[in-house]
């Protein structure tokens, strides 16, 4: 049960409650407060995903190893995208590719390089338009569904995760991911690419929420293509300096399931 089923129940209780036995035993305000409690959280659950308000989302890997794992949005670009995998290619390091789906179908050939690269593709969903939070749960199947379908097409392999547009969520989009069967996926250090094009300054933003397991969120044809290059080159050095090594999601992931193991033997 999601923690916004849990406030529902709970802001239900109240109401039966109120009903039942009248303001003498709880007062008009009880319920008037516990509605807007319960409204204010689920608006901080749609903007905020590590809240985890409506379901399950990946945003930070338990790991006892210094790995973080680097992902980008809103892929492929051809202004962008090419500069971001040379700078992987040269410091030879993996990363996650967020991909949104009328992108990749208008970029196989893109999509084909990310993946021969050894980089994780995954879901950005298809049109990221700006108001998906409000498409039925049928419109976001079909909004995960073609873009799982078009990075298929382009490279032999369904992705199995997915981060919302924009960070945004909803029940729907919960429903919707796993119908599709797709693992939804936050981050837990955000560069904020999108409002500040200085590398210093996002690599600074990135490396204080810095810690082993850590998702860090960039976004794919944001800055140009020498400003993205020059970020990713500090980015990478000072992971190396503070002893963290990048991987793929799916890696990152898979080292938490053995910790979990190595922990909890059978």
């Amino acid at each position: 049960m999601s923690r916004f089923n849990i406030s529902t129940a709970a802001l239900a209780a109240v109401l039966i409650a109120w009903a039942l036995m009248g303001q003498a035993l709880v007062p008009n305000w009880v319920p008037i407060a516990a509605l807007v409690v319960h409204v204010a959280l689920a608006a901080l659950g749609v903007a905020f995903l590590e809240m985890q308000w409506f379901g399950p989302a990946l945003c930070r890997c338990r790991s006892i190893a210094k790995e973080v794992a680097i992902t980008f949005d809103d892929g492929p670009t051809p202004a962008g995208t090419p500069a971001i995998l040379d700078a992987l290619e040269q410091a030879r390091v993996h990363a996650t590719f967020f991909c949104v789906g009328s992108r990749a179908a208008a970029s196989p050939e893109l999509v084909g390089r990310i993946a021969r690269a050894g980089h994780l593709l995954a879901n950005h969903a298809f049109s990221h338009h700006p108001l998906t939070n409000f498409f039925s749960d049928a419109r976001l199947f079909r909004e995960f569904e073609d873009t799982s379908r078009a990075l298929e097409q382009a490279c032999g392999k369904r992705p199995s995760f997915l981060r919302p547009p924009i960070g945004l969520s909803n029940p729907g989009v919960f429903r919707a991911a796993a119908r599709a069967g797709l693992r939804v996926v936050g981050w837990s250090a955000r560069a904020m690419d999108t409002s500040s094009s200085r590398p210093e300054r996002i690599v600074a933003r990135l490396c204080r929420r810095l810690r082993p397991g850590a998702i860090l969120m960039l976004h794919d044809g944001k800055l140009p293509p020498g400003a993205m290059a020059t970020t990713l080159r500090i980015l990478l050095d000072r992971l190396r300096e503070l002893g963290y090594q990048p991987v793929r999601l799916d890696a990152l992931l898979s080292r938490e399931k053995q910790g979990k193991t190595m922990r909890h033997p059978a």
